[in-house]
């Protein structure tokens, strides 16, 4: 099913659906690390397991808006086609 959404053979608005556990993971991600790991002070802020963990979050951001980006050409844009060539 994930590549025939990729190939953008299904044309449905279900397909944004997809973005929806990224988008979801990394905001998480993101509570977790601050309001969690730092604020009951298990890792420092700004240290390297922060960074670390914090990047693995905004990778997965960057991945979930490359796939958006992706989903919106192949969904929302409408695509030029040359007209066709009809015999006088």
């Amino acid at each position: 099913y994930f590549q025939s959404v990729w190939k953008g053979e299904e044309k449905t608005p279900v397909v944004f659906a997809m973005i929806c556990p990224g988008v979801a993971f990394s905001t998480s991600q993101f509570f977790f690390i601050n309001k969690g790991l730092v604020a009951a002070g298990i890792i420092e802020k700004f240290g390297v397991a922060f960074w670390s963990l914090t990047g693995f979050a905004l990778l997965v951001q960057l991945v979930t808006a490359v796939a958006l980006i992706g989903l919106i050409k192949q969904q929302i844009m409408v695509h030029k086609q040359e007209p066709e060539m009809l015999p006088a």
